[in-house]
Parts: structure tokens; C-alpha cells; sequence
């Protein structure tokens, strides 16, 4: 019940000790060492690139077309685009008198390795946009639930597979997105809970405006916000989206005596 800079302060100053305790855990899962763990442990993951990806992967389904705002919300998709190096993973777009195109992006990732007896303390989503463009509207993006048909191809139809439930509790505006620079949507107990320990974690991204089934002012002529986003065929993985989750392993944990033992004289 105090001021966030207190917080900021303490973990400034523990930083670097927390920072020795994941290094260690790293360092005894690489030996295999479980007895040795500190519980600190954190989990990486990135979509697989293509679509179909081997095993998840990343894309933005679309509905393009030209009429009403429900022709453009409630139909089925007409498209998917999920081999690009970057994707507009959400939008809204028209062009007075006709709503003309919403995109929704949607993320697998394979959070099997965590194992059924993990606790998650948190898990943060994260994407980089590559391009910011926007003309007469403003919004926000928001992390929801998305059940697609298969877990390594979007296909079209996966439109309609969007949810309205929210992951995060605090959704990111168009406005305060950097180009190159990583944005994280903290997921909150709900989102938390639907990160699977032994599976495949899927993950949605809208436009607000879009999950709240509210248009926003049409502007005179053409109108769009969008996100263009890095996706996992970008190269290498430093700008891919991505999910962490931090988590401890199941168990007590507790030091193996033998590994302790000292002879002497």
C-alpha cells in the first residue's frame, strides 16, 4: 500500500542478486541437478516460424471485405497471412460510408517443458512492433483467449475462434507503442491459468474496440490503427513474439546431503 517507487527501489537494489539466483538455476537444470534448485526458474518461447510451424505458430486472420460494421465483425474470415516476416496482427480500417477490414492476430507456444507439477508466479507476453500507423482513430490492443483448430496452422476460419476474455489487465494503446521496441502485456490470474503446463499455451491479440463489439467514429475518408508486429519469421528470435514464464518446480525442494559432504583430516 505504498508508492511504486519503493518497489523500484528494492529491486534495483536486489537486482543483481536476483539476477545470481536465475543463473543458478540455469546453471543445476543444465546438470540436472532439481535438489540445487532455487526455484527461480524462467521459461522462454517463441512461435514456430511458418504456417503450418512444426509444432505452433503465429498469423493474423482477417475478414476484407466492404459493408456494415456487423458484415466486417460477425462474418467468418475470408483470409490468413502467417509467413511473413512481419504481420498486421490487428487493425480496423474503413472507408466512409463502409467498414472495410478487421485483422486479429493469434500466437501458439509449446509450454510443455514446464511440467504438470510447475507453479507459475507470472508470464508476460510480449511482441515488437515494426511499423506504427494510424489515421483518424486511436485504440488499444488487448491479450484474450484464442482456441484455434490446430495448434501449428491458423487458417481462416479461425476469425470467428477469437475470445472476448481479457489476459491482461491493463491493455496498451496505439499511442504508446515504440517501433523496435518490445511491448509486454503482464498476463494476469486468468490469463496465468490458461498457460498450459504440458501443452501448447494460446495466446490472442484485438483491437479493443473489436472485442467490445463497438465501432469507433468513421472518419470522413479512409480510416485505420493498426499493429504491425515482428513475427516469427523475422530473423533470429531477439524480436520475435515471445512469452516468459516464471515459475518454481514441483516438490519440496531440499539439498542432497551427499552432494554437502566434506572429509576431514
Amino acid at each position: 500500500r505504498t508508492h511504486n517507487k519503493f518497489s523500484k527501489r528494492i529491486f534495483h537494489v536486489f537486482y543483481q542478486i536476483w539476477y545470481l539466483f536465475h543463473l543458478w538455476d540455469m546453471v543445476v537444470n543444465f546438470f540436472n541437478l532439481p535438489e540445487l534448485n532455487l526455484g527461480f526458474d524462467t521459461l522462454t518461447v517463441y512461435p514456430d516460424t511458418g504456417n503450418p510451424g512444426t509444432t505452433t505458430c503465429d498469423a493474423e486472420m482477417h475478414y476484407n471485405g466492404s459493408g456494415t460494421w456487423a458484415t466486417i465483425h460477425d462474418s467468418t474470415g475470408n483470409n490468413v497471412s502467417g509467413a511473413g516476416t512481419t504481420e498486421t496482427f490487428c487493425t480496423i480500417t474503413s472507408t466512409n460510408p463502409n467498414w472495410i477490414e478487421i485483422r486479429r492476430g493469434g500466437f501458439t507456444f509449446d509450454t510443455s517443458s514446464l511440467g504438470a507439477s510447475a507453479t507459475i508466479s507470472t508470464a508476460t507476453y510480449s511482441i515488437m512492433p515494426d511499423v506504427l500507423s494510424a489515421a483518424n482513430y486511436t485504440d488499444s490492443f488487448r491479450l484474450c483467449d484464442f482456441t484455434p483448430a490446430a495448434n501449428n496452422q491458423f487458417v481462416a476460419g479461425d476469425y470467428n475462434n477469437f475470445g472476448t476474455t481479457a489476459y491482461c489487465d491493463t491493455d496498451i494503446a496505439n499511442t504508446a507503442l515504440t517501433a523496435g521496441v518490445y511491448s509486454d502485456w503482464a498476463l494476469n490470474a486468468t490469463g496465468i491459468s490458461n498457460v498450459s503446463k504440458t501443452g501448447i499455451t494460446k495466446l490472442g491479440l484485438r483491437n479493443v474496440t473489436d472485442i467490445t463489439n463497438s465501432p469507433p467514429t468513421m472518419g470522413a475518408g479512409t480510416s485505420y490503427v493498426q499493429l504491425v508486429g515482428r513475427a516469427a519469421d523475422y530473423a533470429g528470435t531477439s524480436s520475435d513474439p515471445k512469452l516468459v514464464v516464471t515459475y518454481t518446480i514441483g516438490g519440496v525442494v531440499a539439498v542432497n546431503p551427499t552432494l554437502l559432504t566434506m572429509n576431514v583430516g
